[in-house]
């Protein structure tokens, strides 16, 4: 494509957008920029659907672009445009396997494309064409320098020369102000972005070295042959193993300790008091993170090379096995601390996140076992959980989670407390479910400061008045910028909520 076609593309994609969001909310704009730019990488057979990851990205960027419409939440939109910048990546080298490398392929590239919008067309930077038209450059700038530098010399020597640049210096700088004073500043934040991603979509760039990087990565362990070194490498190999066995041994028995005291003491005998439970949680899932970041890390460095061809190391796998099993009884403790958790002190968002994440831990868990069992790399390793990342993700922004958790929290004020401060803080979807009358209010905070032992800590959360007097003001808010939205700004959440609060 040439240098004219580019820009003719760019300055086309840059007034679409500029259309679509330009004095508009997020909504329907969203969805039919990406429809656009997804039709038009389908057509001209760029995005190949036949490649996995294409087809799987595609996939996480359709269900999260559908979400930002249906529940307009920030989750939604930070997975669409995650997943969309992933997929960009891709598209400009389907050679990339890890969505990994493709996410840092298109951080990359975005800049490339912006320091080559003026270059041949081609994707490789031509270097005589740099340097002559900085020579160009040259020729206006340093002239430009010297006679600048003149004429500060003159007006300083004489007053009436002095006098005729200054008139001349404030007509400019006046018709300066005026000019940007008549432009809107929120015009031009939207054609800088439009033009930004126009040009990072339509100026196609590929930085060769990480594309290279991620062709020569295995997904499976490659055994290092050493010539005339058989008795010194397995020799090394025999100190590998018995460390390997010692520390693995040594982990089960601590690890085994701690799964005893967790399965008495929360699987079967747990008792609450009416006390906090956040320190309960919080404690038990960074222990988690810790322990399978450690489980990670050293499965990796031990069968990393020769050890795992060693005919001996059955033992070895049979601990790391167990040590795995282990992990996952952990992971199953933390999932019944934030049953109770969320039991006794109801939805709150880490809480609904602590699930998807103990779902991902299991899943890491397993790849752990095939690394062991079945020789696989790092790269695979990181390339399975990556992918896990995103498709889980996604799953997680097919819920309207605001809506869920005023519905469920309320209704079960009964058990559980509900927190009026972050409650009044929910996204505008789910006012409906917080319009809760006053003296309904009162009596379910009475009740709690009955049921929970920190009754005196009561003053710190707001009142049933406060929280009344909260949500009457964002109603009448989210009523006025209802009324005011245009179809670009359309989104079902919002819709929805106005129908069951407004429209009787």
């Amino acid at each position: 494509m040439t240098i004219s076609k580019k820009l003719s593309f760019v300055l086309l994609s840059t007034l679409i957008f500029t259309f679509l969001f330009y004095d508009h909310l997020l909504g329907l704009n969203v969805l039919i920029y990406e429809i656009i730019i997804l039709s038009w990488l389908t057509l001209t057979k760029q995005l190949i659907l036949r490649n996995l990851n294409h087809l799987m990205v595609s996939m996480c960027v359709l269900i999260s672009l559908l979400m930002t419409v249906l529940h307009h939440s920030t989750l939604s939109y930070l997975i669409n445009f995650l997943s969309f910048f992933i997929l960009v990546g891709l598209v400009n080298a389907s050679e990339i396997r890890s969505i990994i490398n493709g996410f840092a392929h298109s951080v990359v590239t975005f800049f490339m494309a912006h320091g080559r919008l003026f270059g041949a067309g081609d994707d490789v930077e031509n270097p005589k064409m740099t340097k002559g038209r900085m020579r160009k450059l040259g020729i206006f700038i340093i002239p430009a320098g010297i006679v600048f530098t003149f004429i500060l010399i003159y007006s300083w020597s004489n007053p009436k020369f002095n006098a005729i640049f200054e008139g001349m210096t404030d007509f400019i700088l006046d018709g300066i102000v005026s000019f940007f004073a008549s432009i809107s500043i929120s015009l031009v934040i939207v054609l800088t972005l439009g033009f930004s991603l126009s040009v990072f979509l339509i100026y196609r760039v590929r930085k060769s070295s990480l594309i290279e990087g991620d062709l020569e990565e295995s997904d499976d362990v490659k055994r290092i042959r050493m010539k005339n070194k058989r008795f010194t490498n397995n020799l090394g190999l025999k100190y590998e193993l018995k460390a390997g066995v010692f520390l693995f041994i040594s982990l089960n028995l601590l690890l085994l300790l701690l799964n005893i005291l967790d399965i008495n003491h929360v699987w079967f005998n747990f008792e609450w008091q009416g006390q906090y439970l956040s320190h309960y949680v919080h404690q038990g899932t960074y222990l988690l993170v810790i322990a399978i970041m450690i489980s990670i890390v050293l499965v990796l460095y031990f069968f990393r090379k020769n050890l795992h061809f060693y005919s001996k190391n059955s033992f070895l796998k049979a601990l790391v096995y167990v040590w795995l099993a282990q992990n996952m009884i952990l992971s199953i403790s933390v999932g019944m601390r934030n049953w109770y958790y969320i039991q006794y002190y109801a939805l709150a968002y880490k809480r609904i996140a602590i699930i998807f994440f103990l779902f991902l831990t299991i899943y890491g868990l397993f790849l752990v076992y095939q690394k062991v069992r079945y020789g696989k790399s790092g790269f695979f390793l990181i390339r399975k959980t990556a992918m896990a990342w995103l498709l889980v993700l996604t799953l997680s922004t097919c819920f309207n989670w605001d809506r869920i958790i005023a519905r469920y929290n309320f209704a079960h004020a009964n058990k559980s407390f509900v927190h009026l401060n972050f409650m009044m803080n929910l996204s505008d979807s789910s006012l409906p479910y917080l319009d809760v009358p006053e003296e309904e209010l009162k009596g379910m905070n009475a009740q709690q400061k009955r049921m929970f032992s920190f009754s005196r800590d009561f003053r710190l959360y707001a009142t049933p008045d406060d929280y009344t007097y909260r949500i009457a003001i964002r109603k009448q808010i989210f009523k006025e910028k209802m009324e005011k939205k245009g179809w670009l700004d359309w989104n079902y959440a919002d819709a929805n909520a106005y129908q069951e609060l407004f429209v009787k």
